[in-house]
């Protein structure tokens, strides 16, 4: 890449911000050609300076919002990666013998890594590639860089460029609509947004006090809310921590009573769109019909529930929550399923066996992780007693067949929720 090249992709890079400095210098030009306070050359100079500084300070906070901060921050990793690769590649001895390095392609950024794919030149394997990794790092100043080889092509490899820790810092969220179903609700150790689906799959959350599921729960709620044709069933026993999205889910329950009604009512649903799906001789209910669309229970906290004094009550809720679990996915109808207290009377094996999509996050024993993703997770080296307690949303996602991966669950902040300004003091972070 030339000279000039290089300035451009940089300005383009930089775009947005820059952009308020952009807007803020006409009406600096148009002070220093007007003079209205007429001032002395010097003078005029140090006030003009001094009004384009301003007006762009305050076109910058205006126009750099979280969601375009984001955007510059990753359009500068894919400038920092396509600028030094050549350079890095080169330095690592990463050229075939007419000196040709691999080519980069297919480029796009997440929160804090780069991915990729990498086209070897004739006469260098994905084995070379990854001798080379350590070098590769330090060139392109980055954190990490993992490669993978593609199994179609030998020429060909997947390549991950962190630029810092993902799962140790922060990760800015915001509530969007469903996409195909799927929830982005964090990002993995790669640096991609991890996406669940609700439709028809289940979710146990469980952790200690304080380590982010309540956060997991907003980013949950708030895109079945935000997304057409969605009915979400709200069960908040302690009436605090889920209060905001009150007005806009279809059902809300505190009182046990009222939460029996509440999966009396479900249940009745599900039994009239399984009356439906044999009259039209389907399989699985057509959740694009208007009549049968997918609906969300939430339960935050089941301890109270299922752990409730009243064991005759609290035995009648889990069976109820059983039957629901169980014949659910086929009638388009789901629960997550929140507890600070994973304990096998909290959350009994015949319900978490029964919930395909499980989140440990930081426990206080392996005892408890094991509850939540099932036995023997913690001693193949899972543990949610081992997640770091000082990073809330670190956590473990188990989904399907496959092992739990390590992922940190985005934050909202409280203006990012209904009523945040008003409400912002008010929101649990358990």
């Amino acid at each position: 890449m030339g000279a000039v090249g290089l300035v451009l992709s940089g300005l383009w890079a930089n775009r947005l911000s820059l952009l308020p400095w952009t807007v803020a210098l006409p009406p600096a030009v148009w002070f220093w050609q007007a003079n209205p306070l007429e001032l002395s050359h010097p003078d005029r100079t140090t006030v003009c300076l001094l009004l384009w500084s301003v007006l762009s300070v305050a076109a910058s906070r205006a126009w750099l919002t979280d969601d375009r901060q984001r955007r510059l921050a990753r359009s500068r990793m894919l400038w920092k990666t396509r600028t030094r690769w050549r350079t890095a590649a080169c330095d690592a001895g990463l050229v075939n013998r007419v000196g040709e390095p691999p080519r980069l392609e297919a480029l796009a950024a997440g929160p804090t890594a780069v991915h990729g794919q990498v086209r070897l030149p004739t006469g260098l394997a994905v084995s070379d590639l990854e001798l080379a990794l350590e070098r590769l790092a330090s060139g392109l100043r980055a954190s990490n860089v993992a490669a993978y080889r593609d199994p179609a092509d030998a020429s060909m490899a997947e390549i991950v460029i962190r630029f810092g820790e993902p799962l140790a810092d922060v990760v800015p969220w915001s509530i969007e609509p469903m996409l195909d179903h799927h929830v982005g609700v964090g990002v993995d150790a790669d640096g991609r947004t991890v996406r669940v689906t609700l439709l028809g799959q289940s979710m146990l959350v469980g952790g200690s006090t304080g380590a982010g599921k309540s956060g997991l729960l907003q980013i949950l709620v708030g895109s079945a809310v935000a997304t057409p044709n969605w009915r979400v069933a709200l069960v908040d026993p302690k009436r605090v921590e889920m209060s905001m999205w009150r007005p806009y889910v279809e059902h809300f329950a505190a009182e046990l009573d009222d939460v029996v009604v509440l999966l009396d009512r479900l249940l009745e649903e599900m039994d009239r769109r399984y009356r439906q799906m044999e009259a039209e001789g389907r399989r699985l209910v057509d959740v694009d019909d208007r009549s049968t669309p997918p609906v969300l229970l939430v339960i935050d906290e089941l301890a109270e529930l299922t752990a409730h004094a009243d064991k005759k009550l609290a035995s009648s809720i889990e069976d109820r929550l059983r039957r629901y679990l169980s014949l659910g996915r086929a009638a388009g109808m789901s629960a997550v399923l929140a507890t600070q207290r994973p304990s096998h009377d909290v959350v009994a094996t015949s319900v978490r066996d029964l919930v395909p999509q499980r989140v440990a996050l930081s426990c206080a024993t392996s005892a408890q992780s094991d509850t939540i993703l099932g036995a023997g997770w913690a001693a193949s080296g899972f543990d949610g007693a081992r997640l770091p307690r000082n990073q809330p949303g670190t956590a473990l996602l188990l989904t399907g067949n496959d092992e739990p991966r390590m992922i940190r669950v985005g934050y909202i902040p409280d203006s990012g929720l209904p009523g945040g300004e008003s409400e912002g003091g008010n929101r649990g972070r358990g």
